[in-house]
Parts: C-alpha cells; sequence; structure tokens
C-alpha cells in the first residue's frame, strides 16, 4: 500500500537528510560565528532554512503525498461510479426505448 511504500522510503532516506542537513548546519554555524555582522544576517535565515527544510521533507512530504494520493483515488472512484450510473442510465433508456409498443389506427399492436 501506500503508507508502506511511504515508511519504507522514510526508513531509507531518514539518515542521509539527517547527515547532509547536520553539515550543511555546521558549515552555517562556522560562518555565523567568524563571519562579520552582514555574514551573520545571512546566515540565521539560512540555518532556520535548513531545519525547517528537513523537518518538512523527513516527517511532512510522505504523510502529505499519502493525502494527495488517497484523495485523488477516492475521485477517480466516485468519477467511475457516476460514470457508471450514466451508462446504466443510457441503458436503461435504450432498453425502454426498445420496449415500445406501437399501436396502429385499427388497434392491432406492432
Amino acid at each position: 500500500s501506500r503508507d508502506e511504500i511511504a515508511n519504507l522510503s522514510i526508513t531509507e532516506t531518514f539518515s542521509r537528510s539527517v547527515l547532509t542537513s547536520v553539515t550543511t548546519f555546521l558549515s552555517l554555524v562556522c560562518l555565523f560565528v567568524l563571519g562579520v555582522s552582514s555574514i551573520r544576517e545571512f546566515t540565521l535565515p539560512l540555518m532556520v532554512g535548513t531545519v525547517c527544510g528537513t523537518f518538512s521533507s523527513v516527517c511532512l512530504a510522505s504523510a502529505f503525498w499519502t493525502m494527495m494520493e488517497k484523495k485523488a483515488d477516492e475521485k477517480k472512484a466516485a468519477a467511475k461510479k457516476e460514470e457508471d450510473a450514466k451508462a446504466a442510465a443510457q441503458k436503461k433508456q435504450k432498453k425502454a426505448k426498445g420496449q415500445k409498443k406501437v399501436v396502429r389506427e385499427d388497434g392491432a399492436q406492432v
């Protein structure tokens, strides 16, 4: 199922994502500590972005993906159901047209 796929994907990529983010964060901390004020003003938002990006890619992305896929499946099922209902109604209409009895002026059925 999609939940299992998402869980497996998180498990496989978690350590790589966190290690990459930690390495980037350490570089930014060095720039923040050793840099001049303009560099500090630049690296602080980058550090916040690194933390937020790591959180969203590990914790939020897969949950949103599974949720969106479930919604898409529900929409497809609803569209299929509606299409089947239309087809059944058209079939019923055709059947009803075919069963109409024509009565001639003399009263005989055709």
